[in-house]
């Protein structure tokens, strides 16, 4: 289980991470656009700012009326997707700053001053980008009209979906992500041309740990936070191709609460 195993879900939101970092020195509710501008130069300063081996917070800036981020993708990641679908993603962004302190708070300050957002995507070693904005009518109706956890959670799936499948390494694919029952599910598929899905209880276990440890990474707490939210429980299912297996290593909402 590696990093990248989780990405699929959470790079395209991951510079909330970085985000945060503007909302310790908001001075208030109402805070006037001169101090927006002065917090964004702060954060400036410091970039680039690297994302737990997911990218890079490379710019701040104040374009017109947008504060700007600028962020860069450090491993190969296919935009077009993406770009197809920005509305969605701008979604996305603002679903997990709805639930974060700090990022309800970068947003209300955006808001106050009357300005808006963008998020600039360029990936490393290519020429392409893309950007996604919300103006500032949206960014006050994202602070009257709260998301719920769940339509959260459903927004990250649909991002989620927009890139499977995706080939993890030479014996795992990622194939789909989903909701069942009292689960929040990632399922790969297992080529068993590099083996047979025939764990032992022990080997269970061993894989249960080493999955547990990867939970603690940075990336996944603001989905963790939301699983948990939704009183959910995550699923990691593993599927053989021929014939047809599968294991299940689960934990429950409990054992989240936990981990987060």
């Amino acid at each position: 289980m590696e990093k990248r195993k989780f990405l699929s879900v959470f790079s395209i939101m991951v510079v909330l991470l970085a985000l945060t970092v503007v909302g310790t020195t908001s001075c208030g509710n109402r805070v006037k656009r001169a101090e927006v501008e002065k917090n964004v130069k702060m954060l400036n300063k410091r970039c680039p700012i690297t994302m737990d081996g997911v990218g890079q917070l490379t710019r701040v800036t104040v374009e017109d009326d947008d504060v700007v981020f600028s962020y860069l993708f450090t491993y190969p990641l296919e935009l077009s997707v993406l770009k197809q679908n920005s509305q969605l993603l701008m979604e996305n962004i603002l679903a997990c700053m709805s639930f974060d302190k700090n990022g309800q708070q970068i947003v209300s300050d955006i808001a106050e001053a009357g300005m808006g957002m963008k998020v600039v995507y360029t990936v490393s070693g290519d020429n392409d980008s893309f950007s996604v904005r919300a103006n500032n009518d949206e960014l006050k109706k994202a602070i009257s009209e709260p998301m719920t956890p769940r339509k959260a959670l459903d927004l990250q799936i649909k991002i989620a979906k927009l890139q499977l499948p995706q080939q993890i390494d030479e014996v795992t694919t990622q194939t789909d992500t989903y909701i069942e029952g009292n689960y929040f599910y990632y399922v790969y598929t297992i080529n068993e041309q590099y083996g047979e899905i025939n764990p032992s209880q022990e080997d269970l276990d061993q894989i249960k740990e080493e999955i547990k440890q990867r939970l603690h990474h940075p990336a996944m707490k603001s989905v963790l936070n939301l699983i948990v939210k939704n009183d959910l429980g995550l699923c990691m299912r593993y599927i053989g191709e021929r014939p047809r297996k599968e294991i299940n290593i689960e934990f429950a909402v409990d054992e989240l609460r936990v981990i987060r």
